[in-house]
C-alpha cells in the first residue's frame, strides 16, 4: 500500500507541474509547495491507516461474537478462529503505517518542490 501511495503521489506531482508553477509564480517558496504536497501524503496514510483499521477492528469484534471463519476440524476444541484485539497491536500498526507514510511521502514532496523552479 505504501509502495501505491509512493507511486501515486509521484504521478500526482507530474500531473500538476502547471500547478506547481502557478503557485511558485504567484509567490510561494519551494517549501511551501513540498508542506503541501507532504502534508496530502500524510493524509493519506491518515485516512487509509484509521480506514482499515476500524475496518478491521469490525471484522475482529464479527468475528469474536459470531465466529464467521471456521477452523474446518471436527476435533478441535474451538469452531471457530479465534482473534483477540490488543491495544498494543492497534498502537504498533497505527505507529508503523504513519511513520512509513510520512518517509513515502517526503520523497515524491521533495520533488515537487524543487520543480517550483525549474526552467521547462
Amino acid at each position: 500500500a505504501e509502495f501505491n501511495i509512493f507511486f501515486s503521489l509521484t504521478m500526482l506531482v507530474l500531473d500538476k507541474k502547471d500547478d506547481i508553477k502557478t503557485l511558485s509564480a504567484m509567490g510561494a517558496n519551494g517549501e511551501l509547495i513540498r508542506n503541501i504536497f507532504f502534508a496530502e501524503g500524510v493524509l493519506i496514510a491518515f485516512i487509509g491507516v484509521f480506514t482499515g483499521l476500524g475496518l478491521g477492528l469490525i471484522f475482529c469484534y464479527l468475528q469474536q461474537t459470531y465466529g464467521f471463519i471456521k477452523l474446518g476440524l471436527s476435533t478441535s476444541l474451538i469452531e471457530a478462529y479465534p482473534v483477540k484485539i490488543q491495544i498494543k497491536d492497534i498502537t504498533l500498526i497505527v505507529l508503523t503505517v504513519l511513520c512509513i507514510g510520512s518517509i513515502i511521502a517526503y520523497f515524491p514532496a521533495r520533488k515537487a518542490g524543487k520543480m517550483a523552479f525549474r526552467k521547462s
